[in-house]
């Protein structure tokens, strides 16, 4: 009963904040085009470990996304859900995963060429097996960051902004014990010819059970150019850290990880797109090789 009333409190939070937006970024996602009605649907098709047979995970992940501005781009929402099908059995069960990512975002004008973003995100984890019905016990994972951002226009330069974000976790039911609570201090900078660098440093203050501090850092490079995508993230974990970021839902292992990706996006809506994970680079016979390749219609 005790499960089962969380679940209940958990999806109600998710309801309230879709009623009231990393990459898929958390930071500096705004976006201006408000052409069409906002809805994008996808399929992503990835291999975790590829290159170990034994550790080797292969999904689907259909998702939809919903994003919009509002009153003039002064407010912006952000909701994605997305359901991981796993391909591969573990332990005897397919595992089945259910995320609902949302973000809401109010934009302030402090001037004519700089703003202040006050930012609130939630991202939920379901994880269930259908061999055992849809029960989800104790593998649900619900976290919420506060955050407010600071951006500056300067003319032939681009855009300089400062972001700092505050994530915990309400939720925690996939292991662990307290409340996890970090800080996330990023900086970064959009150019007017498409180029874009970013740089976020990821800590964590509680619990006192959880290795507390610094947990990595993340430098992101990107590149756009009409319908042309690309970029490199490169996430550096403190050593013996399963992660740059401990709200970081990704499975990359310790050390050095390598990020490239590619996307292409048609004038009809469609975008293909690519990237591969290459994760724990520089740890002896623990590097592994994460690709996968997705298609995105919006309309």
């Amino acid at each position: 009963m005790k499960k089962t009333l969380l679940l209940f409190l958990s999806l109600t939070l998710i309801a309230g904040f879709t009623m009231a937006d990393d990459d898929e970024d958390d930071d500096y996602y705004y976006n201006d085009d408000d052409e069409g009605i906002g809805f994008s649907v996808g399929l992503d098709f990835g291999i975790d470990n590829v290159n170990k047979p034994d550790n080797r995970d292969v999904y689907l992940m259909p998702y939809v996304i919903y994003e919009k501005p509002f009153l003039d781009g002064a407010l912006y929402l952000y909701t994605e859900l997305d359901y991981t099908i796993g391909l591969i059995k573990d332990e005897g069960k397919i595992p089945h995963e259910l995320s609902i990512n949302l973000s809401l975002s109010y934009n302030l004008n402090l001037g004519e060429s700089s703003s202040m973003s006050f930012i609130l995100e939630s991202g939920n984890e379901m994880v269930f097996y259908p061999d055992e019905g849809y029960k989800f016990g104790n593998r649900i994972s619900c976290s919420l960051k506060p955050g407010i951002l600071f951006n500056q226009n300067i003319e032939r330069i681009g855009d300089l902004y400062a972001q700092v974000d505050a994530p915990f976790k309400y939720v925690q039911g996939m292991g662990g014990e307290g409340v996890p609570f970090g800080l996330d201090f990023t900086a970064g900078w959009k150019s007017t010819f498409g180029l874009g660098l970013k740089a976020k440093v990821h800590t964590l203050l509680a619990p006192k059970d959880v290795k507390e501090g610094y947990t990595g850092l993340d430098i992101i490079t990107s590149y756009k150019n009409g319908p042309i995508s690309a970029g490199v993230e490169v996430r550096l974990a403190k050593e013996g850290d399963n992660k740059s970021s401990f709200f970081d839902g990704s499975n990359i292992k310790k050390g050095i990880a390598l990020i490239p990706s590619f996307e292409y996006a048609f004038d009809f809506g469609l975008s293909l797109y690519a990237n591969c994970a290459f994760g724990a680079i520089g740890s002896s016979g623990d590097t592994t090789i994460s690709p996968s390749i997705g298609v995105m219609y919006s309309f």
